[in-house]
């Protein structure tokens, strides 16, 4: 599709404005800027005034009629746009647009996927790439009149501010569930409710760990029986379908020890320490590697409540303080065995597990929900830059 929009460079209709101020011309109470305070959602964070004499070398200045580019790795897309004045790091470049171009369109024009992937490709310097102002100043653009800008700035604007909506609400709920433990249990620490406390190893018909196949002289295939790794403990639940390894069905049965099954509590235990997941019913059988611990639980404990227990203070410290730091850190089979939890009444674990599977229904919906309005961003964002709105 063709579209009567002029194509301009950057540098004809916007100034990258590099106006320097010397770190002792900085008064106390100017807001300051670093490039650690932009995000790559296009958000501030941390910023604030500084003290006379604290910054110890020049800026850029700033006011809220620019947007601020991160020219330093700027495949970290770190653009946004202040609405307050101050000083920036000088790996910050304000631009400030001429009266043809509207400011808000210009952010969206600079975070497309494709600009910053553009940018990304143009900048020089290996451990620290950078975009020079001038390659910058001569990024190619279509330009449509300032009504039609404000236009689709207002329409992307709207469509994201959905998605960052549906961002808060799954933290939102992602609080909500550790306010209902926190409810029905109490913080595990203090025990408020005086529940008995006992080992894991008592309240498991097994604690054991997966063995790697090549470890014992076997491989893995290309499809089968999904094999586990501790990237693959999602969130709470082991999604069975993000799996990419495999091994053979002989291979599975000659592992028979570290064969994992609905309802087993998995648990990270060398690197990255303590990743928990529980595997769903109707999952099938699966194996796992020497790095995730199988817990599975006897009678007097539900898995749901094993491993958000196991996210609380309370173990994290226990196995804060029984981790061994060698190269790679690592938790024993003996460690595991030794943590010591409250152990509630069945009927309040039960009741825990109806209200969390309920939190994580709604969770899947949202995330759902949250992935269509991904989709329909990337679309207008596609479609905007090529006067298709």
């Amino acid at each position: 599709m063709t579209t009567p929009w002029p194509e301009v460079r950057l540098g004809d209709v916007a100034t990258i404005e590099r106006s320097g101020i010397a770190p002792e011309a900085i008064a106390s109470g100017t807001t300051y800027v670093g490039l650690e305070n932009m995000t790559s959602d296009g958000r501030f964070e941390g910023h604030g005034p500084v003290d006379a004499g604290e910054l110890a070398s020049q800026k850029f200045r700033f006011s809220a009629d620019h947007v601020l580019y991160g020219k330093l790795r700027p495949y970290l897309a770190k653009i946004a746009t202040p609405s307050f004045s101050g000083v920036c790091s000088t790996d910050i470049l304000p631009i400030r647009p001429s009266g043809k171009l509207d400011k808000r369109f210009l952010f969206r024009f600079l975070r497309q996927p494709s600009q910053v992937a553009k940018a990304a490709s143009l900048a020089t310097g290996a451990n620290l790439p950078r975009l020079s102002p001038k390659v910058l100043a001569d990024i190619p653009m279509l330009l449509p009149p300032v009504g039609e800008q404000r236009r689709i700035a207002a329409i992307l604007d709207a469509a994201d501010e959905l998605r960052a909506k549906r961002r808060k609400s799954l933290a939102l709920l992602d609080s909500l569930a550790e306010a209902i433990f926190l409810d029905m249990f109490g913080d595990p620490v203090e025990n408020p409710r005086e529940f008995e406390k006992r080992t894991l190893v008592e309240l498991s018909q097994r604690v054991t760990k997966g063995t790697t196949p090549t470890s014992v002289g076997l491989s893995f295939s290309d499809g089968g029986v999904p094999f586990l790794r501790a990237q693959d403990l999602y969130e709470e639940q082991v999604d069975v379908t993000r799996v990419d390894r495999f091994v053979s069905p002989a291979t599975h049965r000659s592992l028979a020890r570290s064969v994992v099954e609905p309802r087993d509590v998995l648990l990270s235990i060398a690197g990255t320490i303590g990743r928990c997941a529980v595997v769903p019913d109707g999952a099938p059988e699966m194996n796992c590697n020497q790095a995730v611990a199988i817990i599975r639980v006897g009678d007097e404990l539900r898995p749901l409540y094993l491993s958000t227990w196991l996210r609380t203070g309370d173990a994290i410290r226990q196995i804060s303080g029984a981790m061994v730091t060698a190269t790679i850190a690592n938790l024993s089979l003996g460690q595991i065995g030794r943590l010591r939890l409250p152990v509630p009444p069945l009927n309040i674990q039960d009741e825990y597990e109806r209200c969390l599977n309920q939190v994580r229904t709604l969770r899947r919906r949202m995330l759902a929900g949250g992935s269509a309005a991904d989709g329909l961003f990337a679309s207008l964002q596609h479609r905007a830059f090529r006067g298709e709105l």
